[in-house]
């Protein structure tokens, strides 16, 4: 029998296979764009991509990214430029989501799509007020970041009870500048006896030098945009940085964010940012289902996770308590 007999005969059989198959997702192969603030490589930023790739396979969504590079050209002509660029992404691969990640996007990007139908707009990696950018909107919501910083000062109490005064030393930066308003707002635990951006290393290593002799602690924050001198728009490597700090340093060093403790710093409570991304994916489902921005909270992350450097503790002398070690969410050894 040939084919043309066979063929109508079977399509009533077809058409019963294709409606007993279940619905397709209403994300399948959706378009997001993730906009990261910084560069591929920065361990943050990385961490933020893995949480979205792991929210957002690649079975189901068509997932691009743009990188704005402004850690390493942080002055603010070159923001805008990559935020102009950024836009432009948006417009030309048209997705039906971008995820914003950290204060830049959402200054040079994400304010530019507030009200519109599409795209949607999830941030994530958020140090300021979400209202200084106008958010939540109509199609914007997200997850902040915040610095663990009473919960890292309760630590060093435990693992150094004799401490009393604190200095914090962060870079130049607009970061920086949100980690300390927030810094500011909290009731701590040890007097904060001062904070200091250092723009350039020279400035940074004479901090260091310093507080050897004028505090019983370092709180290092991010040191990423450390010029190599005044007049120079190159920046350290900030592998190099931290390296000379722990080298030229003898008092407890902890940090809030987790490439300090994975590159020197003792301790530190701090963020995810693979929770980060992993969160921005879920509400970018959420989203895509059907779900209003306006109905979906801005997350707002209470519980930072715990890592602990025993390299750096054995160097220095620390016998860290058992619980603290039963507590740690990662070791770097």
């Amino acid at each position: 029998m040939c084919a043309v007999m066979i063929l109508p005969r079977l399509l009533p059989f077809c058409v019963l296979f294709l409606c007993l198959l279940p619905p397709s997702p209403a994300w399948s192969k959706a378009k997001v764009l993730l906009i990261h603030s910084y560069h591929q490589g920065y361990p943050w930023t990385d961490e933020i991509t893995r949480g979205v790739q792991n929210g957002l396979p690649t079975a189901d969504f068509n997932l691009d990214i743009f990188y704005m590079n402004t850690k390493r050209k942080p002055d603010p002509l070159s923001k805008k430029q990559a935020g102009l660029s950024a836009q432009q992404a948006v417009r030309n691969f048209n997705p039906d989501v971008i995820i914003t990640a950290d204060d830049n996007a959402q200054t040079y990007v994400a304010k530019a799509f507030i009200g519109v139908n599409r795209p949607k707009v999830v941030f994530c990696g958020v140090n300021a007020d979400p209202l200084l950018y106008g958010f939540p909107a109509s199609n914007v919501t997200g997850i902040v970041e915040r610095p663990h910083f009473v919960q890292s000062f309760q630590m060093l109490q435990i693992i150094d009870p004799g401490a009393r005064t604190i200095a914090v030393i962060t870079d130049d930066s607009t970061t920086s500048d949100q980690l300390i308003k927030d810094l500011k707002t909290k009731s701590l635990p040890l007097a904060v006896k001062s904070i200091d951006q250092p723009a350039t290393f020279m400035e940074w290593q004479q901090c260091i030098q310093r507080y050897q002799h004028t505090v019983d602690a370092i709180c290092i924050i991010v040191y990423h945009t450390i010029k190599i001198t005044i007049d120079s728009t190159s920046i350290m490597l900030p592998e190099k940085v931290m390296a000379w700090t722990v080298d030229h340093n003898t008092k407890p060093l902890f940090s809030v964010a987790p490439f300090g403790v994975e590159e020197g710093a003792l301790f530190g409570i701090v963020n995810s940012g693979h929770e980060q991304g992993l969160t921005a994916a879920k509400i970018t489902r959420q989203l895509l289902s059907g779900i209003k921005a306006e109905d979906i909270p801005v997350v707002y992350p209470e519980k930072g996770a715990v890592y602990l450097n025993i390299k750096t503790a054995d160097k220095m002398g620390f016998d860290i308590p058992f619980h603290i070690i039963q507590s740690t969410d990662k070791i770097i050894d």
